[in-house]
């Protein structure tokens, strides 16, 4: 696919290939790059949720807070994480204005 970084430009093999009418011509075999890859997703981000200010009394903590920095391929649940405290749900769980929660994730491009 696109992203598995930008790969080194492929060459071709004249003396391999071939036409109907014998030896490919002089310049008959180029290459050229249409779209150049990008490095495959990475890096951390952060969820926050600010019930500060809460004009309907719903939320019971009144806080802006954010999660710690969460990996870009961290896993949804703690049932996955072994509980060691690195998926969405435990990081979510972590902040005092949410509750329990129930993360899941869905397929990557279904």
């Amino acid at each position: 696919g696109k992203n598995v970084g930008n790969v080194p430009m492929i060459s071709c093999l004249q003396n391999g290939l071939s036409t109907t009418n014998g030896a490919l011509p002089d310049g008959g075999c180029s290459t050229s790059e249409l779209v150049p890859g990008t490095d495959p997703l990475g890096g951390t981000f952060k969820l926050c949720l600010d019930s500060s200010s809460n004009p309907n009394n719903v939320m019971s903590v009144e806080s802006d807070l954010c999660t710690d920095f969460i990996m870009h391929n961290a896993v949804a649940s703690a049932l996955e994480s072994g509980g060691d405290g690195s998926s969405v749900e435990e990081k979510l769980e972590q902040l005092d204005n949410i509750g329990d929660v129930h993360v899941t994730r869905s397929g990557v491009n279904p």
